[in-house]
């Protein structure tokens, strides 16, 4: 959770882990988005992270392989991360999704009384992931 954390503070802030952790996670998520989970598992037995399992038809890609896309995938893991927790459809308190459907119905009322057009549900995933 603690080098989640960094991670992402990483992918806000635009710097790179290399030289002190690589997120082994988040680049081989970022390299094959469409892979299933668990096709892959990441072991450290005291010697550095490693592949020790690849359920993958590609090759096993290299450490240097990951590094070179560990910045892009910081970022891509950071922002993510925001887009879930914006799905406000996905929360699991059900007061907190009703509170922002009222609110989506009370704004699109007043839109539409000065002639604008609603607002969806994406446009206010958008604007709550970009509060985040």
């Amino acid at each position: 959770m603690k080098k989640r954390l960094i991670c992402i503070l990483c992918g806000i802030f635009g710097f790179s882990l290399s030289g002190l952790a690589l997120d082994w996670q988040a680049c081989l998520e970022y390299k094959f988005p469409e892979a299933p989970p668990k096709s892959w598992v990441l072991k450290d037995d005291g010697q550095g992270v490693y592949i020790s399992d690849w359920k993958l038809p590609s090759a096993i890609p290299t450490k240097a392989e990951l590094e070179a896309v560990e910045s892009q995938a910081v970022a891509w893991y950071a922002d993510r991360e925001r887009a879930k927790k914006a799905d406000f459809d996905n929360w699991s308190h059900e007061e907190l999704k009703a509170l922002v459907k009222v609110l989506l119905e009370e704004i699109n009322i007043l839109r539409q009384r000065e002639g604008l057009a609603p607002r969806t549900g994406d446009q206010i995933k958008n604007a709550i992931k970009a509060k985040l």
